[in-house]
């Protein structure tokens, strides 16, 4: 298992790396795009360049794309779908230029048409954008807290998802711990970390679980809605977390944290508290693209 912090661009994408480097980080994250505009801006060939020499020379793996916020495929507006399908193709196609091994992107908001239509219209859009998902590449679909009209909170609506959209293993999910606490998940409590793990895995296969977000949750268990905190500072406290990346068939995945409005330095400090979390790889094999040694 490695961990990392998702980490900003405005310095250069050079330096990115080397704060993610500097402070403990083994994988990365970073926002596809501008996260709240519609506008996306391609890579030049300087910062395709910089950002593969960045990640040889630093050794952060796996990259991770964030996909903007705006993006909905399940809205039933034409003009939002195709913004929707816009920003996550110039994802997908900047992923392929820097070798982005997942894109993470959430999957929308049904807006009163109900969750059945809702899911219908993200299978037709993940369908249409399968062709542009590059090599060596996984379109990671996260789970969200629930607010309003949004499918993805219930991990079985992804599965759905995922059961329906023609993309094989080029489609993943991503579980964000807050999130699932959001949803009511109590994950406190260990047999709900194990009944949630047997039902990705009789649905979709556990090799399709490719990513975390290990966030804590300032805010109430099914309140649907989630205000980060560092694992350990909020209501699902660090005992979820030992147990939660401690477990042997998970020892391959990567963990991204995400406390936004924390210095990196203040977001740092939980990564060695998590690393003390994680064993060795078991051998489990799901995600061999991503299998990676631990650190002892």
């Amino acid at each position: 298992m490695r961990f990392g912090l998702h980490i900003g661009t405005a310095a250069g994408i050079t330096r990115s790396f080397q704060t993610a480097q500097e402070h403990g980080c083994e994988c990365l994250q970073l926002f596809s795009g501008n996260p709240t505009s519609w506008r996306d801006s391609p890579l030049s060939e300087k910062a395709i360049v910089e950002t593969r020499a960045a990640a040889e020379q630093t050794g952060m793996a796996p990259l991770v794309y964030h996909t903007p916020y705006l993006i909905n495929l399940a809205t039933p507006k034409e003009e939002n779908r195709a913004n929707s399908i816009t920003l996550l193709l110039a994802a997908l196609r900047k992923a392929g230029q820097i070798g982005v091994a997942l894109v993470n992107t959430h999957v929308g908001n049904h807006m009163g048409e109900g969750v059945e239509a809702g899911i219908e219209r993200i299978v037709s859009a993940l369908n249409e954008v399968a062709p542009a998902v590059p090599d060596g590449c996984t379109l990671v679909l996260e789970n969200g807290p629930g607010k309003g009209t949004e499918i993805g909170a219930r991990v079985d609506e992804l599965i759905a998802v995922i059961r329906r959209a023609d993309l094989g293993d080029r489609l993943g999910l991503c579980l964000d711990t807050a999130h699932l606490w959001a949803a009511g998940y109590d994950l406190r409590q260990p047999s709900v970390i194990d009944d949630l793990l047997a039902e990705i895995d009789a649905g979709v296969g556990l090799a399709t679980l490719r990513l975390f977000h290990g966030n804590d949750n300032a805010r109430r268990l099914g309140g649907l809605t989630d205000l980060h905190r560092h694992p350990g500072e909020g209501e699902l406290g660090l005992a979820v977390f030992a147990d939660l990346f401690g477990r042997p068939q998970l020892a391959h995945l990567p963990v991204i944290m995400e406390m936004p409005g924390d210095t990196i330095p203040e977001q740092a400090r939980s990564l060695g508290v998590m690393k003390g979390f994680r064993i060795q790889d078991s051998g489990f094999r799901g995600n061999a693209d991503l299998v990676l040694t631990p650190e002892s």
